[in-house]
């Protein structure tokens, strides 16, 4: 069986890095040992980690490769479906992390449902990062004062979230689309409460 761990944790380093030097060091020191096949050092390395962040991810994800890698599946498995459990009681402040512990789970496991179930987390993860990626560019090209670029943004937006969008980015989206008389507008418009219609002090679009 083929691991990705170590693309899967330089991803997560870049990502996310570490909230110290000490624990990036560990961290750092584990993957080198699981590169060279001591196993046992890199678990040791997790598990010091663990015990002071018990939610870090980037160490979950080393803990678990080791114990594959060392022929520990159930382990592996016990490690990642912990991590998963312990995100979904508790908002997942790692998504990308998340993400590289379920694709190593999908590596780990032949059973159907799991993989089903993984992969659907994964979507969900990959679509709440696009949703979060697209509000940030939003709010960049507004301050710019870009508001095509920032309507443009809108949309993908809009997409992404599947127009699941709350009060605010309702009245937002209409303030924006109606600045560069964007069509869209209308649509927007119609969602908003009667207080927001109120607010912006219109009749609404003809």
């Amino acid at each position: 069986m083929k691991f990705i761990i170590s693309s899967l944790l330089l991803f997560a380093i870049a990502c996310g890095g570490c909230a110290s030097t000490d624990k990036d060091a560990i961290l750092r020191s584990g993957l080198a040992d699981l590169d060279v096949g001591n196993y046992k050092a890199a678990h040791k390395a997790a598990q010091k980690i663990l015990s002071d962040w018990s939610g870090d991810h980037a160490a979950q994800l080393l803990k678990a490769e080791a114990a594959a890698k060392a022929g520990d599946i159930k382990q592996a498995v016990n490690v990642i479906v912990h991590a998963d459990r312990a995100c979904k009681a508790d908002l997942c402040t790692n998504e990308s992390r998340h993400i590289s512990l379920l694709l190593l789970l999908n590596s780990l496991t032949s059973n159907e449902e799991t993989l089903k179930r993984a992969q659907e987390k994964i979507a969900a993860l990959q679509r709440k990062i696009a949703v979060q990626q697209h509000a940030s560019l939003v709010d960049f090209y507004t301050k710019q004062g870009q508001p095509r670029a920032a309507a443009a943004a809108f949309d993908k937006l809009m997409e992404a979230s599947n127009g699941e969008l709350n009060s605010d980015q309702r009245l937002f989206g209409y303030l924006l689309y109606d600045s560069v008389f964007d069509e869209k507008a209308k649509k927007l418009y119609d969602q908003l409460s009667p207080q927001q219609k109120a607010l912006i002090q219109t009749k609404g679009p003809d």
